[in-house]
């Protein structure tokens, strides 16, 4: 399940908050979310996955650096990882924003169990947040 966020800066609207200098979240023009990995929730880990992506002279990605923290701590070696790297490959960026870094913070909860097929929710917060939440599976004893 992936849903996909358009970001531009127009609209006429003022953000509540000011983006901060380092986010350019306004170099976005579509990024597709990420799903919450099985294994990831199988194994009950949930985490944040910081993204710092850097685009070339051209708008196109030139480097991607990831600080993750998943918990429990060490749990999965970057399993949260791959996801936000499948999203940020698909991501078109603004050719404006060359040389820019842009930022942003991917958080993984698992909230409540399911029974059946576990429902995935996707919020935006401001500046640079997202939060993908999963229901956590159901285990039978």
């Amino acid at each position: 399940m992936f849903a996909t966020f358009l970001v531009s800066g127009g609209y006429g609207q003022t953000p509540k908050t000011p983006l901060p200098a380092n986010s350019n979240l306004m170099c976005i023009e579509k990024l597709e979310m990420p799903s919450y990995p099985l294994l990831a929730q199988q194994a009950r880990i949930s985490g944040t996955v910081t993204v710092d992506v850097v685009l070339s002279t051209t708008g196109s990605i030139q480097d991607v650096n990831v600080r993750d923290e998943p918990n429990p701590p060490r749990a999965g070696d970057g399993v949260l990882r791959t996801p936000v790297f499948e999203a940020i490959r698909g991501a078109v960026f603004d050719r404006s924003c060359s040389g820019k870094t842009v930022n942003l913070v991917f958080v993984f909860e698992l909230s409540g169990t399911s029974i059946g097929s576990p429902k995935q929710t996707v919020a935006f917060g401001s500046p640079n947040r997202f939060w993908i939440k999963i229901e956590a599976p159901h285990f039978q004893p």
